[in-house]
């Protein structure tokens, strides 16, 4: 049994599997190595950091009263997330409207996990599938060339409704380089394979126009509850043709497409491209990069956000 530990933690390409299996890399057995992984923090080891935004981070979670949540007055409520990567693009609580009150504020969700402080997660949550809220990146936020976008969610409802997106970019549906992270809503058409998506079964799909056409990107991952860590890696070319698009999750890329052409603006939770608002999930870490971080490194964060939230492979 030691032998196996042992190979599970020194190969990195075999620290994934695309057999999943209800183990989790957290039981008492796995700390030490966890804690070395998750204490060398690689996302700051990377080049061309963007954008960090970690709900294990209390001291960068503030309520409407802009007090932070180690503090006993917090509410509970989030009224902003704090870039921790020194870049300044933090998300911050908005309605379409321009005004919000506490109900409207998504909710801040600490672990019960204290010790050690490594295993420590917590969640930035909308508790309502109705109220238009939002967490949304500064104005500032653009990307207009190559980048990787690294994220944490999970999806809370496991029964499906109309509610189709999770996480989306940009301000507008009509954007020629718009992109949204859920399903349709009607099936539709995988934009390589030509398979229709989005209905029987559900599974996680990226969504958007680029080349002024929509396009369906199925992950094959199929709709669930569980925590997953999702790479969507962007190549941003002269043209669409010259673009592509390389999706991860869980350590593994599972689609490599050419021909699509996105970019980054705007980051939205819980909303989807046209500003309605969408589905209930989770947020737990995101990362952007403006490059194309290599398959070494991907696996490198891909691991160590297993260890750290928890993630059932």
């Amino acid at each position: 049994m030691n032998s196996l530990k042992l190979t599970f933690f020194l190969v990195s390409t075999m620290c994934f599997s695309q057999n999943r299996s209800t183990t989790t890399l957290r039981p008492h057995t796995y700390k030490s190595s966890c804690q070395a992984i998750i204490e060398s923090d690689p996302p700051t080891q990377i080049s061309n950091l963007y954008a960090r935004w970690d709900s294990s981070s209390p001291t960068n979670i503030f309520d409407e009263n802009n007090v932070d949540a180690t503090q006993p007055s917090f509410t509970g409520k989030v009224r902003y997330w704090r870039d921790i990567s020194g870049n300044n693009n933090n998300l911050e609580c908005i309605r379409v409207n321009g005004s919000y009150n506490s109900s409207d504020l998504a909710d801040y969700i600490p672990s019960n996990v204290n010790s050690p402080i490594y295993l420590k997660d917590s969640e930035i949550i909308s508790n309502s599938e109705t109220v238009p809220k939002e967490l949304r990146s500064n104005t500032g936020f653009l990307i207009n060339s190559d980048f990787t976008f690294v994220f944490v969610m999970k999806a809370n409802n496991a029964v499906i409704n109309d509610f189709n997106c999770f996480i989306s970019s940009d301000n507008d549906s009509d954007d020629n380089e718009s992109w949204q992270f859920g399903w349709p809503r009607a099936t539709e058409l995988d934009f390589e394979t030509g398979i229709p998506v989005g209905n029987s079964p559900k599974t996680f799909c990226i969504l958007g126009k680029s080349n002024n056409s929509r396009f369906s990107i199925n992950t094959g991952i199929p709709y669930d509850n569980q925590i997953h860590v999702w790479v969507i890696k962007v190549k941003y070319g002269a043209t669409a043709a010259s673009s592509n698009v390389t999706i991860n999750v869980d350590g593994n890329e599972i689609r490599n497409v050419n021909g699509i052409r996105v970019r980054m603006n705007l980051v939205k939770l819980f909303r989807n491209r046209n500003n309605s608002s969408e589905f209930n999930a989770s947020f737990y870490e995101f990362f952007t990069y403006n490059s194309l971080i290599s398959d070494q490194e991907i696996q490198s964060l891909s691991y160590w956000l297993v260890c750290k939230w928890g993630v059932q492979i």
